[in-house]
């Protein structure tokens, strides 16, 4: 969950100038992605390869860090050799079962006990894949927290993953905001920084309501981001007509 600490007061005047009164301050907020996350491993290991550094681009899918796992791939392709040995017993049953020489009973337990082994290599598979740290979406990476070879456990924090285009503003709005429900209303946000001025349409309202401040946080999709807007830019936010 995105953590604002805001430096003002906030006033419904600041959105819609006709319920506010002539002292009130901006409401400020920030430029937010539409998806970030910090990733990390489901499994405790050593560090062997980082492919990530900060600022750069990974795609969905791909490998972005891996853990040593020679115990694991050792594991795996002993439960390969054994479960083709399994299969061959399974086939070499069926065959004496043509000729009478053995029984149904021990060719289906010959099956039952190749099905088995091939069970156990999934299970070795799945513990080498969980050695790779896979990106989940296309994003550029803002962060690194760990070092290679480093001793990591299960769930630290490796990197933090965002989507880079701007395409949301979050901002905390007093409650005079929730009557009439200002979802759809347009906005404008100044992002005063680069002397910027874009507009947004109010697509979450946020259903607690901060007691102590008395305000609401809402977040307005942008509809024509520009382009020198980055993640995490401040702004103020202003009533926009349609």
């Amino acid at each position: 969950m995105v953590k604002f600490l805001w430096a003002a007061a906030f006033s419904a005047a600041a959105l819609y100038p006709e319920r506010g009164h002539a002292d009130s301050l901006p409401i400020f907020g920030r430029i937010v992605a539409s998806t970030e996350t910090v990733v990390s491993f489901p499994r405790a290991g050593i560090l062997s390869d980082l492919f990530a550094s900060p600022t750069d681009f990974v795609h969905k899918g791909q490998v972005i860090a891996h853990l040593r796992c020679d115990t694991e791939q050792a594991q795996t392709t002993a439960a390969r050799s054994a479960a083709a040995v399994q299969e061959l017993q399974y086939q070499s049953q069926e065959q004496l079962l043509e000729f009478s020489s053995t029984t149904q009973l021990e060719v289906a337990l010959s099956k039952a006990q190749w099905q088995r082994a091939l069970e156990d290599v999934k299970i070795y598979e799945a513990q080498v894949e969980q050695c790779r740290l896979i990106s989940p979406f296309d994003g550029v990476v803002s962060d690194v927290f760990v070092n290679n070879y480093a001793f990591v456990s299960a769930g630290d924090p490796i990197l933090r993953l965002i989507d880079p285009s701007a395409k949301y503003f979050e901002f905390m709005a007093p409650i005079e905001f929730l009557a009439p429900d200002p979802t759809d209303q347009l906005v404008e946000i100044s992002v005063t920084d680069f002397g910027v001025t874009v507009r947004g349409r109010i697509d979450r309202v946020y259903p607690e309501v901060e007691p102590v401040s008395q305000t609401v946080r809402m977040r307005a999709e942008l509809v024509d981001p520009h382009e020198s807007i980055r993640v995490g830019l401040p702004g103020v936010v202003s009533f926009g007509s349609e």
